[in-house]
């Protein structure tokens, strides 16, 4: 039988694409897929993430709590820079997309007889669009019981709704176990795409209100004092109704927001792979929807083409 190994990382954002991706070559090879769900999170030297995928959901899979192959893998990568994206390392096939910046075809067209182990983001909807209606039948966001949700579900569905999706960052303080300086910070965030800055959605609002009649605007970030400059800032933010929606006001499952901003029906997102997925989810519902996408997404092919594309 043909398996496939997944090393999971990262954020639910992150975690939905690598699945996607690991789902779609399964279904394409008929292979089982290997979901590991400690040693990417043990190892993720940015972020303190845990496995946060709804298995009750997910089809033809098995958990694995450790991977041994992996941690290897990891530490002889971090040591000798292995440049090759798809190679053979320890007698089993390696794909690691996490050295590309953008989409990468051979990846899904690749030939194995027994094992494949991958490793990467794959923040691009061309790896799982072969079997697109399949796996988001998989992971689609579910109704939450929280009531905070529930009770902005009717406002955000009106057709001059504004999701703003703002990232900062502020989980990376520490690395290693260890904390880290402000130098060491900023080179860990310019290495996913940086800190989305003030001017993208500054811009971006200016194109909105070009577009939307009389726009009702729901800001989603991890904390309230993430938006305080950006509205302080924006003279239209401060004509229109703001909804803030944030962890510090009871807004914390990142499952549950997904189910939010699906309703929504315009977006302004930053280079946040959580909020691409619900402006993804809105367009699958809505058939369509307006977009402004920042542009330091890390993969080049990662925001839809028929997404507008704001240059940081």
């Amino acid at each position: 039988m043909k398996k496939i190994h997944l090393y999971l990382c990262g954020g639910l954002g992150n975690q939905l694409f690598e699945y996607a991706a690991a789902r779609n070559l399964a279904i394409q090879n008929k292979a089982k897929l290997f979901l590991d769900t400690k040693t990417g999170f043990y190892t993720d030297l940015r972020d303190s993430t845990k496995f946060s995928l709804k298995v009750n959901e997910l089809k033809d899979i098995k958990l694995v709590n450790f991977n041994i192959f992996f941690l290897i893998y990891r530490i002889f990568q971090k040591v000798f820079k292995i440049k090759k994206n798809i190679f053979n390392f320890m007698n089993q096939k390696v794909i690691d997309e996490s050295k590309l910046n953008f989409y990468d075809k051979n990846i899904k067209n690749i030939t194995f007889e027994k094992n494949i182990y991958l490793v990467g983001y794959f923040q691009s909807k061309l790896y799982f669009e072969e079997n697109e209606n399949k796996i988001l039948d998989e992971i689609w966001p579910q109704k939450p019981t929280n009531e905070n949700y529930l009770k902005l579900k009717d406002e955000i569905s009106k057709e001059n709704s504004v999701c703003i999706g703002i990232r900062m960052h502020e989980n990376i303080d520490k690395e290693l176990g260890l904390k880290i300086s402000k130098d060491r910070k900023k080179k860990m965030i310019e290495g996913i795409g940086g800190i989305t800055p003030e001017s993208f959605y500054l811009t971006s609002l200016e194109k909105i209100v070009e577009k939307i009649d009389k726009p009702e605007f729901f800001i989603f970030s991890s904390k309230d004092v993430n938006t305080k400059s950006l509205i302080s800032n924006s003279k239209i933010l401060k004509k229109y109704p703001v909804t803030l929606i944030t962890g510090d006001k009871g807004f914390e499952n990142a499952y549950d927001n997904l189910w939010l901003m699906s309703y929504c029906k315009n977006f302004i997102i930053s280079n946040s792979t959580l909020y691409w997925w619900g402006a993804y989810f809105s367009k699958k519902k809505y058939n369509k929807n307006y977009v402004l996408c920042s542009s330091n997404f890390p993969n080049k092919n990662t925001c839809l083409v028929e997404w507008e594309k704001i240059k940081i």
